[in-house]
């Protein structure tokens, strides 16, 4: 609950205008997605499945909203940026949370809660959780498989583990 109410804290910052070139980057590939119907982002820097989220999200955006999304008279983008840094909140409260079953599954339960609080109120995941990028996506991905491969008992396991590694990378 810390890390969603310290990452929700000032998801607003900057809009309506661009001031992260990464975020107005992915932003912008998703919603051109969207309006696209397409897969490709035709930008290959960034691991592709957060691309892929953020374009859903963004394409069901304009399902709920059409007049909104990537219109040409659109002059606040501010939807499409808070909804991208929404994801960014979700994946920063999954990963402080998948960090303490971590902690907990291999030191015990008060290193759990330690290494959760402590990750929850890190300046540097705090601030890249304000944003509509990859990185914290990739970074709960790249615990879960860590928490899974800290689990694993049978092939199956391990080869989930290795799963979400490559979904992380």
């Amino acid at each position: 609950m810390l890390a969603a109410a310290l990452a929700i804290w000032g998801i607003g910052f900057g809009l309506p205008f661009e001031f992260r070139p990464d975020e107005e980057l992915i932003v912008g590939r998703a919603v051109q997605m969207a309006v696209e119907h397409t897969l490709d982002p035709h930008f290959y820097i960034y691991p592709p499945l957060g691309l892929y989220l953020f374009g859903l999200v963004e394409w069901i955006l304009g399902l709920l909203a059409p007049a909104q999304l990537g219109s040409p008279t659109q002059v606040d983008p501010s939807v499409e940026y808070l909804v991208a840094r929404s994801l960014s909140v979700v994946a920063f409260a999954a990963t402080t949370g998948l960090i303490g079953l971590l902690g907990r599954a291999t030191y015990g339960a008060l290193a759990g809660v330690v290494a959760a609080a402590a990750f929850a109120v890190s300046p540097l995941a705090v601030q890249n959780a304000h944003f509509g990028r990859v990185d914290m996506l990739a970074l709960a991905l790249l615990v879960l498989a860590m928490w899974l491969g800290n689990r694993a008992q049978s092939r199956g396991a391990w080869a989930a583990a290795g799963v979400v590694s490559g979904l992380a990378a």
